[in-house]
This record gives C-alpha cells, sequence and structure tokens, in this order.
C-alpha cells in the first residue's frame, strides 16, 4: 500500500466495557434432589479497554482503565496516543 493512500492515514478507535462478575456455575447436591445457591451481592468490578488500530500498521495502542470509561479516561488515552505515535497530527474540525 503506497503512502499516498488515503487508508494509510485512518486510525480507528473504539472502546468497549465489562464486568467481571463470579457466580458459581457448578455446584454438588445429593442424587435427584435440587442445588439451592444463595450468592450475596457484591459490587462486581467493571473493565473499560480502549484500542487504536490502523489499517496498515496494525494495533497502535491499548489501554485498560478500571471503571467505566469516561471523557478524562479517554482523554488521557488520546495524550498517551498522541505521545506515541507523534506521526499522527490530531487537529481539531476547522470552524463552520
Amino acid at each position: 500500500m503506497e503512502l499516498y493512500s488515503p487508508l494509510y492515514h485512518f486510525v480507528f478507535m473504539d472502546e468497549t466495557g465489562f464486568t467481571l462478575w463470579t457466580q458459581p456455575r457448578r455446584a454438588r447436591a445429593p442424587r435427584g434432589q435440587r442445588v439451592c445457591i444463595r450468592v450475596p451481592p457484591s459490587p462486581c468490578k467493571r473493565i473499560a479497554v480502549v484500542l487504536a488500530m490502523s489499517p496498515t500498521l496494525g494495533p497502535l495502542l491499548m489501554y485498560a482503565f478500571p471503571a467505566a470509561l469516561n471523557g478524562g479516561h479517554f482523554r488521557t488515552f488520546l495524550q498517551a496516543f498522541v505521545q506515541t505515535v507523534p506521526s499522527i497530527a490530531l487537529t481539531p474540525a476547522a470552524p463552520s
């Protein structure tokens, strides 16, 4: 792929989040009896993952945050991205 191709300059950023909810999936009981498990409610841990990827260069940067993603987390990710990949300049959109 040539450097002049518009695809070379694309960087895709995506975020996903999930919870770490641990709950027993199996239990044992005497034959013919049902298993009854009571699980106390516990706070589940949330994790957010952000990835920057280029079609030509592959994965560029990945961050994991121990909470739901917010504006501050995304700003931290963008600042790290600009420092890690200095050849890609992030410029604000021109005012209309």
